[in-house]
């Protein structure tokens, strides 16, 4: 399975990001450094499919890892191999309030990365007069940990004696959880550059300072902890977009759980 990368530089640290869907749950996606002293770093992504059960769904992932900026080196790319090769990525010097605000804030820079958002026009579905655009992105994912449950599974299977009678001689746990994930969700109702509108009102200093007020609420508790937070979001980002775009629907922030 491939992935996209992001590498963003903020004040002095490299951030390295990769994302993209699982075809079950269970994958392990991680970064690993190349043992080589160079600058700057090379990675390798490795993706571990999971062992024994696993659930049939889709499953967004995301996966970060960082290194410190050599300011008197001007390389501005660096080298990821996965399984399908090598890839340059370029890296940005010149990231937006919001990823700055979350970053700093520690909280998971999934949410504004490219690939973490699509748009989505349905001209082919709806008649024009009921023609509507959707704009999705990622703002990140809370992990329900009260919501664990585990089970215990058969892994080896033995005969007892020359009867031919097997029994379960290895037995293992396997735990799941719900995650989370915020999508904030704009809909309009006519065609428009509606994602440009959108990225460049999440760069505005006021939005940008509630997303991060939001995402720092979610990340702690979860939908319920954010609903205060969520709903200045959405009325500070509402009043922005409704300054450029026509028809505007819908902005709001949707919660989507699975099992992981």
């Amino acid at each position: 399975m491939s992935a996209s990368y992001d590498a963003l530089l903020v004040d002095d640290t490299v951030h390295v990001f990769a994302f993209g869907e699982n075809s079950t749950s269970g994958w392990k996606n991680y970064f690993q450094k190349s043992l080589l002293t160079i600058y700057p770093p090379s990675f390798t992504f490795i993706q571990e499919a999971p062992n024994g059960v696993a659930l049939q769904v889709i499953t967004p992932f995301f996966a970060k890892t960082n290194f410190p900026h050599n300011s008197s080196d001007n390389k501005n790319s660096i080298s990821i191999t996965d399984n399908s090769g090598p890839h340059t990525v370029n890296i940005r010097t010149a990231p937006t309030l919001a990823e700055r605000a979350l970053i700093e804030s520690g909280i998971s820079a999934r949410i504004l990365l490219p690939g973490s958002k699509r748009l989505v026009q349905l001209s082919d579905k709806l008649t024009a007069k009921s023609l509507d655009t959707f704009y999705e992105r990622s703002l990140g994912s809370y992990d329900d940990h009260l919501s664990q449950h585990c089970a215990t599974e058969c892994v080896k299977v033995e005969e007892i004696d020359h009867t031919g009678i097997k029994v379960c001689t290895e037995y293992r746990t396997v735990c799941q959880h719900i995650r989370v994930h915020a999508v904030l969700v704009v809909r309009v109702g006519r065609p428009q550059d509606i994602a440009n509108a959108v990225e460049n009102a999440l760069q505005k200093a006021a939005i940008a300072s509630a997303i991060a007020a939001f995402l720092a609420a979610f990340a702690t508790g979860g939908s319920g902890a954010a609903a205060s937070a969520k709903a200045t979001f959405v009325a500070v980002l509402t009043s922005e977009l409704s300054k450029n775009v026509s028809d505007l629907l819908v902005v709001d922030i949707d919660f989507r759980t699975e099992w992981v």
